[in-house]
């Protein structure tokens, strides 16, 4: 994604993903907290880590990775699709712009 936008335009990257989320939260009968806590998630995070290749899926840095949630619909259940690899600073990011 980001060899699409050149290098400094990764907030301009972040924002135009964002928008192509479903971000709408209800987690249902799953307790979030407790679920982002769980080993499934967990071995789920590492799962999309691999994935990614040990990367950000933004920025390409191999530091300080995350996995986010690009839509809550299935949560607990989640897709490989449903998980981004984010390094801590574009993690933050994203944050910025959820509702």
């Amino acid at each position: 994604m980001s060899e699409d936008y050149g290098a400094g335009c990764i907030a301009t990257a972040l924002i135009d993903n964002f928008r192509s989320c479903e971000y709408e939260f209800d987690p249902g009968p799953v307790n979030y907290a407790e679920y982002i806590n769980s080993d499934a998630w967990k071995a789920k995070a590492d799962a999309a880590k691999e994935r990614a290749g040990h990367r950000c899926q933004v920025c390409n840095k191999s530091d300080h990775l995350e996995a986010h949630h690009r839509t809550y619909k299935r949560l607990g259940d989640e897709r490989p699709e449903d998980i981004t690899v984010l390094c801590h600073k574009c993690h933050g990011l994203y944050s910025r712009y959820l509702p």
